[in-house]
C-alpha cells in the first residue's frame, strides 16, 4: 500500500527447478498447461509450478491463501516488515529467489492498483493449478463481507472518502482503488465528484479549493488528527468537527491489511476496521474511532 501516487505492477513468477527443494506443498499436476491473459499479453505455464516468487506488492498473500508458499516475496511498504503481518503467520515460509520464469501480470481491464481481489485470486489460483481451492477461499471471504454488511445496515449508501493527509497535501482514492473496494463492499459509496477527479487513475490530489469534497458521511484518512489540524480548511469541515473520521496509522496493521487487500488480510481488516467505521457513523461525536 502506498500513500503517495505510485503505479504498481502485480506479477507472479512461477518456475520449475528440479535442482532445488519444492516450495509448493500438495502440488497438483492437473489443469496444465494453462494460459493467463493479462495487461501485457498472455503467459503460458506448461507445468505445475514448483517454486513461486511473488513479485507483485500483495501477491504473496494470494498464493499463501491457496496453500502455496513463495520462495521469494516483495517488500513493498517502507517501515513495515511484511513477514510480521499478523494475518499470515500460519502460512508464511522463508524467502529465497529463483531464476526468472513464466510471469503472470495484472489484468488490463482495470486501472493500476485497482484489480479486484476476487479476480486476482482467481488468476493466481489458476496459475498455480488450485482454481477450485481459490474459489472456496473467495467465497468464504465474500460471506464475511456479507455478514458484516448485514450487521451494519447503516453503511448502505453512506458516502465516504478515503484520503491521505500529510505534509500539507491531501490525496483521495477512487472506487477502483483496491483499498476503496473494501469500503464499497461494505455498502459505503464513493461520491461522484471524487470519481470524476480520479478518472482513469486510482487517486487524485485535492487542492484547497476542493477540500469540501471530503465533507461526506464519513472520512477515512491515512494520517493523524495533527495532520488534519494542520490544514485549517480541512479541520473546519463538518465531518471532522463532528468526529466522523477514522484515522489510519500508515504503518499500522489495519492500514497494512487494507494495502494487501488479500483473502488473508481482508478478514483481519473486517475484524479491526468495521467497529471503527460503525463508531464514526453512530451520530455521537464523543465515540472513539481508534
Amino acid at each position: 500500500m502506498r500513500l503517495l501516487p505510485v503505479l504498481l505492477l502485480a506479477a507472479l513468477v512461477a518456475g520449475c527447478d528440479d535442482d532445488t527443494q519444492t516450495a509448493v506443498p500438495e502440488r497438483s499436476g492437473t489443469g496444465f498447461p494453462v494460459t493467463i491473459e493479462h495487461k501485457f499479453g498472455s503467459t503460458e505455464i506448461r507445468d505445475a509450478p514448483e517454486r513461486v516468487v511473488a513479485v507483485g506488492f500483495n501477491d504473496q498473500d494470494f498464493a499463501l491463501a491457496v496453500g502455496v508458499k513463495p520462495v521469494g516475496a516483495r517488500q513493498f511498504q517502507g517501515g513495515i516488515d511484511i513477514t510480521d503481518r499478523p494475518w499470515a503467520q500460519d502460512e508464511l515460509a522463508g524467502s529465497e529467489l529463483s531464476k526468472i520464469a513464466p510471469t503472470v501480470a495484472q489484468s488490463g481491464d482495470y486501472v493500476d492498483f485497482g484489480m479486484p481481489w476476487q479476480e486476482q485470486a482467481e488468476t493466481i489460483s489458476r496459475a498455480l493449478g488450485r482454481e477450485s481451492r481459490g474459489a472456496k477461499v473467495v467465497g468464504t471471504v465474500e460471506q464475511q463481507f456479507a455478514s458484516a454488511r448485514e450487521r451494519h445496515r447503516e453503511f448502505d449508501g453512506s458516502s465516504f472518502v478515503l484520503a491521505a493527509a500529510s505534509a500539507g497535501k491531501v490525496f483521495v482514492y477512487g472506487s477502483q482503488d483496491l483499498r476503496s473496494r473494501y469500503f464499497t463492499s461494505l455498502g459505503l459509496r464513493v461520491p461522484g465528484a471524487i470519481e470524476k477527479l480520479t478518472g482513469d487513475s486510482f487517486y487524485a490530489q485535492l487542492g484547497e479549493e476542493s477540500l469540501q469534497l471530503l465533507d461526506q458521511d464519513q472520512l477515512v484518512v491515512y494520517g493523524t488528527p495533527e495532520d488534519v489540524a494542520s490544514l485549517p480548511l480541512l479541520r473546519r469541515l463538518d465531518v471532522v468537527r463532528e468526529g466522523r473520521v477514522v484515522y489510519l496509522d500508515a504503518t499500522g496493521d489495519l492500514a497494512n491489511a487494507l494495502g494487501f487487500s488479500s483473502p488473508l488480510s481482508l478478514p483481519f481488516a473486517l475484524e479491526h476496521g468495521v467497529p471503527r467505521l460503525a463508531a464514526a457513523l453512530d451520530g455521537d461525536p464523543a465515540t472513539k474511532t481508534d
